[in-house]
């Protein structure tokens, strides 16, 4: 079966959350909340994951599936905490919570029999003058 929508989006996802703090930075423009926008990512290739398994063209192996079910619900556990120093971009550097979940990124593509990196940066971000979304 050829690679899903799902399966490549989620792959270049993990591939940025199994980067270290300093390549993750230098992959986003000023501004930019890196740490929110690395779970959105995430979460953006999990909804298309999803969708993909309720219509049965997934080509996500079940373990590996439970694996990426299991990270998505730790980045929703820690978005409902009232910690929100969690998200601010030093804590990419700082926060030991930062590293499980690199870690548990690099078991999932290793599972998958992806490479760990490097991840693509080929978004697109506009920021407006004066605004900035950063440790907000």
């Amino acid at each position: 079966m050829m690679d899903s929508q799902g399966s490549s989006n989620i792959v270049r996802a993990l591939q940025l959350m199994a980067s270290d703090a300093r390549r993750q930075i230098s992959l986003f423009p000023p501004g930019i909340a890196v740490a929110d926008e690395i779970a959105l990512l995430f979460d953006d290739g999990m909804l298309l994951v999803e969708q993909e398994q309720r219509l049965n063209c997934s080509n996500i192996a079940a373990p590996t599936l439970v694996m990426l079910r299991t990270l998505n619900a730790e980045l929703a556990r820690l978005s409902n905490e009232p910690d929100k120093d969690f998200w601010a971009t030093e804590a990419l550097c700082n926060d030991l919570r930062w590293q499980r979940l690199r870690v548990t990124a690099r078991e999932i593509l290793t599972l998958m029999g992806e490479s760990i990196g490097p991840p693509s940066s080929n978004g697109v971000y506009v920021v407006l003058p004066g605004t900035s979304f950063e440790d907000d």
